[in-house]
């Protein structure tokens, strides 16, 4: 990517706002229709392509997303992830704030139900947008 001029920080710069952005458009279009109670939560798996010319697709959403773990490295990563989605839908549950539990994690705010507003789309649209 670095020959093509797009820089060793394309991935975070480029790539990761626009899935940001695909998934808040997603849960803005379907988030009617989840069920919204306090003792239940839904993980859910996402997959895209990036194309040669570097454009991100939304190709399909797995309500069953595969969490084995294949390889040590798969397995690491599918602890900590499954822990930190345990302890916050504990503080969740029990009222505290998971913006700890957010810091260390590697998650990421897409939608912010807590919030008001504009703020609640954590920088990923704009006023005209809402």
């Amino acid at each position: 990517m670095s020959e093509q001029g797009y820089g060793d920080d394309f991935l975070e710069r480029i790539v990761r706002p626009k899935i940001k952005q695909i998934m808040l458009h997603l849960m803005r279009m379907t988030g009617h229709k989840l069920l919204k109670h306090p003792r239940v939560f839904e993980i859910f798996g996402l997959d895209f392509l990036l194309d040669e010319d570097f454009n991100i697709w939304f190709i399909e959403l797995n309500l069953t997303p595969a969490i084995g773990d294949t390889n040590d490295e798969k397995k690491e990563v599918n602890t900590k992830f499954l822990n930190d989605v345990m302890d916050m839908q504990y503080k969740r549950l029990y009222g505290n704030n998971i913006d700890d539990i957010l810091e260390k994690s590697d998650f990421e705010i897409v939608y912010d139900g807590r919030e008001e507003g504009i703020e609640r789309y954590a920088g990923l649209l704009s006023e005209e947008c809402v």
